[in-house]
């Protein structure tokens, strides 16, 4: 901001100021009195874009399917945030969660941390296997998951997935 001339102004230091004093010098005499800290801007905006793609990174998450080898997923998640209160005493069973799964009447997108730790797992039911309106339901957030967002996303990608799958609609 010093550059353009609403920043700190002289003689406070600033990369901005030394940039728009020096500037007339980088054809002339000095151009390095210029090109020094212009490059001190760039290699600190450089270093600030690395360190908030390592912190996305790190914060990231990775959405994916459950397959029907994995009904267990769902019935350590749902006993994990809810413990025995679930509504829903199907998704209690492993065995017919898996059984839901394979033959296309439940489809559980879940969130996962880059190292496969489950935050967020939200289901979509449908009646029968190719029905075209599918009920969204059997949502959970792990505790290390709450505040970010995370149900919200997941269910976008599910409603992204249903949209591809040409199913009609998805009510709650």
């Amino acid at each position: 901001l010093s550059f353009l001339g609403i920043g700190v102004q002289p003689p406070t230091p600033s990369w901005g100021l030394m940039l728009k004093e020096n500037y007339g010098f980088i054809i002339t005499h000095n151009p390095f009195l210029a090109i020094v800290p212009g490059l001190a801007i760039m290699v600190m905006v450089l270093a600030f874009n690395l360190v908030g793609n390592g912190l996305r990174d790190a914060m990231d998450v990775n959405f994916r399917f459950l397959g029907p080898e994995e009904g267990s997923v769902l019935t350590g998640a749902i006993e994990a945030a809810y413990g025995r209160s679930y509504d829903v005493s199907w998704v209690y069973d492993g065995a017919e969660v898996a059984a839901r799964l394979a033959d296309g009447r439940y489809v559980s997108c879940v969130a996962e941390t880059l190292e496969g730790e489950l935050l967020c797992d939200e289901g979509m039911s449908r009646a029968a296997a190719g029905d075209a309106v599918a009920h969204s339901g059997q949502a959970v957030t792990l505790p290390l998951a709450r505040g970010q967002h995370l149900f919200t996303r997941t269910k976008r990608f599910l409603m992204d997935w249903a949209r591809e799958q040409g199913l009609a609609g998805m009510f709650s």
